[in-house]
C-alpha cells in the first residue's frame, strides 16, 4: 500500500530526530549532553503538581468540552486583561488545545486551502513549514535578521491572492530575537491590508532579557487580522501537560474548535486544573526566569566566545543561535554527537536561512552547559 504523498514529503521534527538518536547512544552507554531540545530543566511549581494530583483524585479524568473547561478559559482571559487591559470573551475568544503545536496547526488550517501559501518569517521553528505543507499549501520563507529587519519588497513579492497567513514567532525560536513594536506594526499592517491572518506565536513571551515582549494584542484592532498562540509548556515547564491556547475572534476560534473535535477531542481534563493554579503563580515563574535564564544566557555567551564561535546573545527565548565553521550543519551536528556526545539541532532544520548555524538550548544547568561547550571546543580543535 502506498504512503500518503503529503506525508512522504514531510521530514518531521529535526529536533525530535536528533533527540531520538542521542537517546539511542545514551542507552548504548554513551555519556550524552542534551542541548538540542527546548525542555526547561526546572519542574512545574509544587502547587501546580498538587492541584493536578488533586484533580486526578477527584476523578477529573473524563472528557471536557472541546474548547477546554470554562474556569481555565476565564483565568486566561483575566490574565490578559491584567496584562494588556484587553477584554476577552472567555466563552468565544479563548480556546485550549493539546499543546501549542496543535494550536498553530489549527490556526493555519482555519484559513488555508490546498494550493494556498503561508509566509513564514525565517529562521523559524522546525514545524511551521511542515504544518503548512501537511495541509497541501506552500510555505514561503521571508528572511529576517537578528533584529527582525526584512526586505519589504521581498515581503510584497511573496504575497499574492493565495497568501492566507503569516507566521511570526517572537521571541524567536531559534534565534532569540525579539520583534520591535515598529516592525510588528508594519507586519500587522501588511496582513490587514492584504487580508492575511497573522498567527503570532508568543510561547516565549515570558523569556525576554532585554527590553520587553511586544504582543500583537497591543495593536489596535488586532482581532480583525490576528490570532495569538501561547501555552503552558515553557513558562511553567509543563511540557508533558500538553496545554496550549489560542486567542482571537469568535469566527476563527469556532473553526479551531472543529480541529479539536477532529483530533484530540479536548485538552487533558486534570491538566487544566493544574494550569488554573499555574496562572496564579505566573509572576513567581517570571521572576525565576529572569534570574535564572538570563544568568544562563550570559554564561553561555561567555563560554561560546571563549571557544571562538560567532554568537550574539539572544534578547529572549532559551536558545543560542551559533554560527559554525561548516556549510553542512546536519553533518556538523551528527559528527559532534558521535565524536563528543553533544546533541545540538542543525540550523538547516530551521528553514533555508538556517544553514551554517546550530541551535543550542541553554535551559539546563550551568554545569551541563559548561561541559557541553567544553566538548564543542575540543571537537573544533580536533
Amino acid at each position: 500500500m502506498n504512503i500518503s504523498e503529503t506525508l512522504r514529503k514531510i521530514e518531521g521534527s529535526a529536533t525530535a530526530q536528533i533527540f531520538a538518536k542521542a537517546k539511542e547512544l545514551e542507552q548504548a552507554g554513551r555519556d550524552i549532553i542534551h542541548l538540542e531540545i527546548g525542555q526547561p530543566d526546572f519542574s512545574p511549581p509544587d502547587i501546580v503538581l498538587e492541584a493536578t494530583i488533586q484533580a486526578i483524585r477527584e476523578k477529573k479524568t473524563t472528557y471536557t468540552v472541546s474548547r477546554g473547561i470554562e474556569d481555565l478559559r476565564k483565568a486566561i482571559a483575566n490574565y490578559y486583561h491584567e496584562l494588556y487591559n484587553q477584554s476577552l470573551d472567555y466563552k468565544s475568544e479563548v480556546i485550549l488545545t493539546s499543546g501549542a503545536k496543535l494550536a498553530i496547526f489549527a490556526s493555519v488550517w482555519t484559513v488555508v486551502n490546498p494550493g494556498d501559501n503561508v509566509i513564514v518569517l525565517n529562521p523559524s521553528w522546525v514545524s511551521y513549514g511542515d504544518i503548512v505543507e501537511s495541509l497541501n499549501a506552500e510555505a514561503r520563507y521571508l528572511g529576517v535578521d537578528l533584529d527582525f529587519n526584512f526586505d519589504a519588497d521581498r515581503l510584497q513579492s511573496l504575497t499574492d491572492d493565495r497568501t492566507k497567513a503569516l507566521i511570526l514567532n517572537s521571541p524567536s525560536n531559534p534565534t532569540g530575537s525579539v520583534v520591535p513594536m515598529t516592525t510588528l506594526k508594519e507586519i500587522a499592517r501588511h496582513c490587514e491590508q492584504n487580508d492575511i491572518l497573522l498567527i503570532s506565536d508568543e510561547i516565549y513571551s515570558d523569556f525576554v532579557y532585554e527590553g520587553k515582549h511586544n504582543s500583537v494584542m497591543e495593536i489596535e484592532g488586532w482581532r480583525d487580522f490576528a490570532l495569538i498562540v501561547n501555552g503552558f509548556s515553557k513558562t511553567f515547564s509543563m511540557t508533558g501537560f500538553r496545554l496550549g491556547y489560542v486567542l482571537g475572534k469568535k469566527e476563527w476560534i469556532d473553526q479551531i474548535n472543529k480541529v479539536n473535535q477532529l483530533t484530540a477531542s479536548c485538552p487533558v481534563n486534570f491538566a487544566q486544573y493544574g494550569a488554573i493554579v499555574a496562572l496564579k503563580e505566573i509572576q513567581v515563574m517570571k521572576d525565576f526566569i529572569q534570574d535564572t535564564m538570563k544568568d544562563r544566557r550570559d554564561f553561555t555567551s561567555q563560554l561560546l566566545n571563549g571557544i571562538g564561535l560567532e554568537f550574539i546573545a539572544p534578547k529572549g527565548a532559551m536558545y543560542a543561535w551559533v554560527r559554525v565553521p561548516s556549510d553542512d550543519s546536519a553533518k556538523f551536528a551528527s559528527d559532534l554527537l558521535e565524536a563528543e556526545g553533544v546533541a545540538l539541532t542543525p540550523g538547516i532544520a530551521f528553514g533555508p536561512d538556517g544553514e551554517g548555524h546550530v541551535r543550542l538550548c541553554f535551559a539546563t544547568s550551568k554545569t551541563i552547559i559548561e561541559e557541553g561547550i567544553t566538548r564543542i571546543g575540543r571537537f573544533l580543535g580536533s
